[in-house]
């Protein structure tokens, strides 16, 4: 994992340190549970009634989002 090393006052180590601590902590987490889509593909063309792209689509993903995404890291 990087560590941003432009956090004033706080070394690798200490972040390193901080997060690894985490491990043995209980936490709870408030907020909205959300499905992000996505939808992967190569647009084709531009629809004739209305400025949107129409996609060639090769897959679909949905993943967690919102508090959701937080929790399950």
């Amino acid at each position: 994992m990087a560590l941003n090393k432009s956090l004033p006052g706080y070394s690798s180590a200490r972040l390193r340190s901080l997060i690894d601590s985490f491990s043995s902590k209980r936490l709870l987490v408030i907020g909205d549970m959300v499905a992000d889509e996505y939808l992967i593909g190569n647009p084709t063309r531009i629809a004739r009634d209305a400025p949107v792209l129409i996609l060639e689509l090769y897959e679909e993903r949905t993943v967690p989002g919102g508090a959701t995404n937080v929790v399950g890291r």
